[in-house]
Formats: structure tokens, sequence, C-alpha cells
């Protein structure tokens, strides 16, 4: 079966199509044999052919003079240089040497290019470096000084060698301030402590003390939690180890959490440690008993989120359907979240809104949380999230034209899961062509970021086969440029590299600014694939292919899932045994049709297995079939209308899957879109409610379903 569509540039009649023959190459897997196009064609150098000649012409020097970089080896690429006469190859030269500089004597040259072209990849890593050379090198503080006015310290080290500074040009105050924030906040090792005890052990107090053993004792740093029990006075060595303990779920913990003093008991680090020993003993009620009495007002920022983790995850076993009478203690746990801002605010109030409104029925209740997350947040999909479920809060209380007016707000984020609910709690369709179509390029602006002095470096890093470094390259050249129309355009000259992961890292990253890229952050090619079992819809392979990998053939995840779709050696073992196919785990990622072929099989398996579920499939794909089958006797099961969809998958328990089942799904609606292809109804439409027709971007006019 063959994914079909093309990529277009415009889907006005008459729009001319961007044919992305490279990306289809690419993923299409080994081409037959042919005679190679010539190098000025390919854009490409030709070592081989160049070997034996004296000269470079400029353009090849360029090329030349940009491999020698990239492996370090820089007296031959300056001479090169020479020769090339661009600018941007000398500077690349440069980066290269600065990253690889050490020694104090770099500071010149590394402080140079930071200021001068700052804008370039990896200048945290040199902001780093002068860091440490500043805090190695004990500079004059007036030099150090200067240098943190224009770049504030990032690591522990600059903390401390800007407090030296202070502290030997008289300003104590503003050494405290800087030694206190690393003292108490900082992972350090030994010698680095010493260090600072050896310079600052007048200026830090027993508060200070006391919460630096508090935060190691939270981040569970065992050796730097117990370094610092041993400078505080006897007992606390005993603290620590009874904390370590129970933190760890030792059997040992509670035995030595009696011995310790009353005092030490209602210390709120050895009431999280508690907590988390009873929930890792699977007593959940005493650990929630233990949580709701706590309180964690004033609490350091490492002590809340801590707790905040901790509390996420009994909340959630406490709205088990065989934990109704706990679905209070949810809400309680939801709404001690303890934050202003941050991922834990925003999962915190939308967890207190979302108990009180669909557990607890108190809409009133539940609108203070959303408008507090709505307040407090500008992250397009939160925004959508929080204006999504203001409206059903106020459609709960009647109040239909106020609901309107938020699932409006909502829908003008259609590139999100709850801006496509929300549009079609409007009747509309869950996107509009708008999105899932590119607006057009005009040549003159390609031109334009063709010359961006960071395209033109990554243009020269592909030709020099360092393809490691284009991501970077091309998402600081995303950063910098002004237009929308300029970021479609960078993403086009990724693919046209035929990187079609980096084009789509370039275009997410655009997308989450106020300039979007369109359509262009929703890849289609042409790929080839066997079909095992009865048709896997298109738009749903092309949707977790673009969760999954990012349309990376070769990538290989930590838990060592492989290729487009991310399949473990296992799971393919599995299916081929099953579909009578030849197993090779290299082929994963060297064969991308034998791995969408597996992958496009084991889609068909889990949505049949599900009824055709998409959401419970996919997060079945993420987390096992047999995670999801315990979720559905936990929380309800959809199809027997037990539990509202939208409610079972914000009931996922698992942070990863229920953030990549709303991301597959909003990515299902644009791919729709996209490709213009009447689909059959799923189970989706009887679980949802009426069907949707949309104007398709690659047919205009055409109407199709929206299951």
């Amino acid at each position: 079966m063959a994914i079909r569509r093309i990529l277009r540039r415009q889907c006005t009649t008459g729009a001319r199509a961007i044919v992305l023959a490279g990306l289809s190459l690419m993923l299409a897997g080994p081409a037959p044999a042919m005679t190679a196009a010539p190098a000025d064609l390919r854009g490409e150098a030709d070592p081989a052919a160049m070997a034996g000649r004296w000269e470079y012409t400029p353009e090849e020097a360029q090329v030349e003079a940009v491999r020698a970089a990239l492996d370090t080896r820089l007296t031959r690429a300056r001479d090169l240089a020479t020769t090339a006469r661009d600018p941007v190859v000398d500077t690349l030269i440069d980066w290269v040497g600065v990253l690889n500089s050490t020694g104090s004597d770099a500071l010149p040259a590394i402080s140079r290019f930071v200021d001068t072209k700052g804008y370039w990849p990896r200048t945290d890593a040199l902001l780093r470096r002068m860091e440490s050379i500043l805090y190695f090198a004990r500079k004059p503080p007036e030099e150090v000084i200067a240098h943190f006015a224009a770049y504030p310290p990032i690591a522990a080290t600059g903390r401390i060698a800007l407090a030296r500074a202070y502290e030997a040009t008289g300003e104590h105050a503003r050494a405290r301030a800087q030694i206190v924030t690393v003292w108490r906040h900082a992972r350090l090792d030994a010698d680095i402590e010493k260090a600072v005890l050896e310079s600052f052990s007048d200026t830090l107090t027993e508060e200070d003390q006391a919460a630096r053993l508090s935060n190691r004792l939270y981040a569970r740093d065992k050796a730097g939690a117990l370094r610092q029990a041993k400078r505080l006075p006897e007992d606390e060595v005993a603290f620590a180890r009874a904390v370590l303990a129970l933190a760890g779920g030792a059997d040992q913990g509670l035995k030595l959490h009696e011995a310790l003093p009353e005092t030490m008991k209602t210390r709120s680090i050895a009431r999280y440690a508690l907590t988390r020993y009873y929930r890792l003993k699977d007593d959940y009620p005493k650990a929630r008993e233990i949580a709701l009495a706590t309180q964690t007002m004033g609490e350091s920022a490492e002590g809340l989120d801590v707790w905040w983790d901790e509390r996420r995850v009994l909340l959630r076993d406490a709205l088990k359907r065989s934990n109704r009478e706990a679905w209070q203690d949810a809400y309680e746990l939801a709404r001690a979240h303890g934050h202003s801002d941050g991922l834990s605010f925003v999962q915190g109030e939308f967890l207190a809104g979302w108990i009180a409104l669909r557990f607890l029925h108190q809409p009133r209740r539940a609108l203070g949380h959303f408008l507090t997350l709505r307040a407090g947040d500008d992250v397009p999909l939160n925004v959508a999230q929080a204006e999504y479920w203001l409206g059903r809060a106020y459609a709960s209380l009647d109040l239909l034209h106020i609901a309107r007016k938020h699932f409006r707000a909502a829908g003008r984020l259609s590139g999100t899961f709850y801006g496509q609910l929300a549009r079609q709690r409007l009747g509309l369709d869950p996107v509009p062509a708008s999105l899932a179509c590119d607006r057009p390029v005009p040549q003159s602006v390609l031109d334009r970021v063709h010359r961006d002095e960071l395209v033109h470096a990554a243009l020269l890093i592909d030709r020099a086969g360092g393809g490691k470094h284009l991501r970077s390259f091309l998402l600081a050249a995303a950063d910098r440029l002004q237009t929308s129309v300029e970021r479609a355009a960078a993403t086009m000259i990724a693919m046209e590299m035929t990187h079609p992961h980096v084009a789509l890292r370039v275009a997410k990253a655009s997308a989450h600014t106020p300039m979007d890229v369109r359509g262009l952050a929703y890849p289609v090619t042409e790929l080839d694939y066997e079909v095992l079992t009865p048709p896997t819809e298109e738009a749903l392979i092309y949707s977790v292919i673009r969760q999954e990998s990012e349309f990376n053939p070769t990538a290989v995840s930590h838990a060592g899932a492989r290729g487009l779709m991310q399949i473990m050696p296992n799971t393919a073992k599995s299916l081929s045994r099953i579909y009578k196919k030849r197993y090779s785990s290299s082929r994963l990622v060297s064969d991308p049709v034998y791995n969408v072929t597996l992958g496009a099989a084991l889609l068909h398996e889990l949505v049949a297995g599900f009824d055709g579920s998409y959401p419970m499939a996919l997060a079945g794909y993420n987390a096992g079939p047999g995670r999801v089958r315990e979720w559905l006797k936990d929380y309800g099961d959809p199809r027997r209308s037990e539990i509202a969809l939208v409610d079972w998958i914000e009931a996922i328990p698992y942070n990863e899957t229920r953030n990549y089942v709303k991301r597959v799904m909003e990515n299902l609606h644009v791919y729709r879109a996209r490709l213009g292809i009447t689909q059959e109804n799923t189970r989706e439409a009887s679980l949802g409610g009426t069907l949707h027709t949309a104007t398709s971007c690659t047919a205009p006019g055409r109407q199709y379903a929206f299951n």
C-alpha cells in the first residue's frame, strides 16, 4: 500500500506543488542503482575527484574547509578558508575552535565569539565553559563582575565565582545572595562544597545549613545529604539515614523513622518520605492520609516539586471507580499543589478543576481553578485546555452564551487537542483548511533565507557531511527569523536537504510561537509498505510516525524502540512470527518499508482489539494493551458509557501516555485534512457524537467525513 500524497506548498487552485523527492527517496528505502548526478547538480563536493588536485575552486574550498573544521583539523581548515573567501566558513572554523578550546588561555577567544556571535548554536555550552574558567582561574574580581553583568551566571560554579568577586570588592550582601542560592539548592561535588565552606563558612547561617540538608534529601542525593548531615549536630545523620531509607522504600525505613525524636518526625521532608514509603508499599490510603495532613506552604521549590509528584500519583489512584469515597481527597490533593507557575501549577489547577467538575459535580468551584489556570499560563496547549474546560463548566451551569465564547477561544488554537474538541462542540471541522494547508513561500523569501548566516552554515555543513549539527543550526536560524513565511522557508530548505526529521523539528519549534508554519509541520510523503492486515488509516500512520520518530528512519530511543514507528525489537519479532515475515533487528532502522509494515500491522491489531477506539489503541501502542485494560477497569470503559472518552484520556495515570494520546489525536485531524481522503466511520463516532465534514487542502472543495 502506498501513502501517496505529496506535501503541497499551497492549497489554492493552480498552486505550485513542491515534490519532496529527497524525502520520498530517503523514506522509501534503497533505490535501484543509478548513475551519480554530477557534483555541481547535486550541490555536493566529490572528495575523491578532488583528492589529486592541488587547487580548489572557492566553492569546493568552502566545503572542504568545513569538513576539516568538523573533524577538528583546524590548521587545514584555515588554510582552505583563504581560498574559500567566505566569512561564514571563517566563523564556522572559529566556532569549532572555541568549542574545543581548553584552559584559561581560551577565555578571550570564547568571550569574543560569544560577544559577536552569541546567536550561534551551543552558546550555553560556551558560557558554562567561561564560568568554569572564571571559577578555577581566579581572574581579577572586576573582570569577573563585568562578565556576569553581561551574562548572568548559569551554573553553580559561575555563582561561586561571582560571589568571590563581590566578596573581594567588599560587596558582602551581593556575595551572600549568590552563595546562599548555590548552597541551598545546587547539587555539588565534595571538592566544590569544601571550597565554598573555606570561603564562606561565616556567611552561611544555621538555617542555610538546614535547608541544604532538606533539599539534598528531597533530591534523594544520598552522598550529598550524608555529607551535609555530618556537618550538623550528630542526630542529623540518623535523621538523614531514616529519610533516605523511607523514600527508597527500604524495609528498615519504618524502624529508623520510629527511633527519631518527635520533633524530627514533624519535618516536612520526613513526612514526605513517610508518604512515599507507604505508597511504595501499596498502602495508598495511609499515604493519602499523611499527605493530606501535611502543610507545605513556604516549602522550598525542591520540596514543592517532589511533594506534587507524590500527590499527583496519590490523587490518580484516588480517582479509581473503586475509591469513590476518596474523590474529595483527590480534589484536596490537587488543590494543595502549592505552585504559582510552571508545569506543576498547570497540572495542579487543571486537575483540581477537572475533578471538581467531572467527579464532584461542582462547576462553580471548577470555574475558579480553570480561570486561575487561564490567567497563569500562556502556552497554547494549556490555553486551549483552560478555555475548553471553562466552556464545559459554563455549559453545565446552562450559561451557554458564555460557554460558546470560551469554546471559540479554544477553537482558535486548532492545532491542539482541546482546540479541536472545542471546534467540534461548535459544530465546526476539527481543523480548518488554513492550518492543514501551506501558505505560499515566494522565491524572493527563499533566496533571502538561503543567504541567512546560519542557514548558509547549515547548507555547508550538510554538504560536508556534518549532519549531526544541522538541527542546532536550523533551529538557531528559525529562532532569528522574524516572519512565519521565513520560518516556512527554513523548514522547506531542511526538507530539500532530505532531512525530514530536522525539518519537522524546525517546523514544530516555529509552531510554538505566534508565527506558525502551517501544514509544513505535518510532512506527507510517498511510502510503500506491505499490507499484512485490513488497511490501517493512512492519517493514523502519519500521526504516529510524526509523534514517535519525527520521520527519522534511524531513530533509536533510550528504551530501544527503533525506526520510523519506534517498534521494540521483541514486538517486531512477535509480529514477524505472526505474519510469517523474516525478522531482522537491523532492518527496523535500515529499511523504512519493513518498519512501517510491522507498525501498521500493530496499529491495526490494537485498533481492532479495542473495537475501533483510536485513543485506546494509541495508549496501548505507547504503554502496552495490558495497561489499557487495567485503566479501563480502574476508571471505566467509554465503550460501555461508563465514562466519557475525554475523561478516560485525562484519567490515564502515565503522563507520557496521556500526552502521547493527545498529540497523536491532534495530529490525526490535521493529516486527514492534508490527505483529503474520505474515511470510514469508526467507533469514535458513536462515542463522540455527530460526524463533521471539512474541505481538503489537497483537493479543494472536496468534502469528507471526520470521525
